[in-house]
């Protein structure tokens, strides 16, 4: 989410399969369990989302939207 000044919130829907952690526009995502959730940014009223699907693998993703 590019569009906009100030921060980005992030979230994800299922903390049992994956955790985020934040500072301003970039996020880290760590699988945690096996599962899927949803991990949503929003940033000045637009919001995106997507599916992050989790097998045994423990996965660290990092996002920069600034």
């Amino acid at each position: 989410v590019t569009n906009g000044s100030g921060n980005t919130v992030w979230s994800v829907s299922n903390s049992a399969v994956a955790t985020i952690s934040s500072s301003g526009n970039s996020c880290t995502i760590t699988t945690v369990g096996d599962g899927d959730t949803a991990v949503t940014a929003t940033n000045n009223g637009t919001t995106v989302t997507c599916d992050v699907l989790s097998n045994p693998t423990k996965v660290t993703l990092t996002y920069d939207c600034s």
